[in-house]
Order: C-alpha cells, then sequence, then structure tokens
C-alpha cells in the first residue's frame, strides 16, 4: 500500500458537474481515505490523502473525472516512517 496527497483542480464552468458525478461515486478497489476529502473554498480545488494497493487502482478511481479535472498526485510517507529508514 502506498499513501498519496491528492489534489485536484477544475475549471469554475465545470463545477456543477464535478460535484454531480463525485456525489455518484464510489470508490474501486483497495482504497483508505485518511480523512474526508476537503474542498479548498473559493479556488474549484480539493485534496486528501489516501493510502491505494497500486497504481492501477488510482488509475481507475481518477478515469471518471480525467476530463474534467486536473489531477497532482504525490507519494507521502509518514515522518516517523522516514527517521526509520535514515537510521
Amino acid at each position: 500500500m502506498v499513501k498519496c496527497l491528492g489534489v485536484w483542480w477544475w475549471k469554475g464552468k465545470d463545477g456543477a458537474e464535478v460535484t454531480k458525478r463525485f456525489s455518484t461515486w464510489k470508490p474501486k478497489g483497495e482504497l483508505k481515505f485518511y480523512f474526508p476529502i476537503h474542498t479548498v473554498v473559493g479556488e474549484n480545488r480539493a485534496f486528501c490523502v489516501i493510502e491505494v494497493d497500486n497504481i492501477e487502482t488510482l488509475a481507475r478511481n481518477l478515469a471518471d473525472f480525467t476530463d474534467i479535472c486536473t489531477f497532482d498526485i504525490s507519494p507521502i510517507i509518514d515522518s516517523v516512517e522516514y527517521i526509520k529508514l535514515l537510521t
């Protein structure tokens, strides 16, 4: 499993469509959300921290939105885990 910070954004004109799709979206595969998806108020942007079993699962979950959203997905590691790797 890999933890990722997911940030995505959309054009203002697509806001209603993003909301419509998200309201019926169901996660596919092994996906764990560490806290609910948050929207940055007034910026047409959202973010979340997820853990996913593999990149294919991540791609399947983003596929329904790639025509109206731009995604920036960054792998992350817990600071405590990172320090253990360094020592």
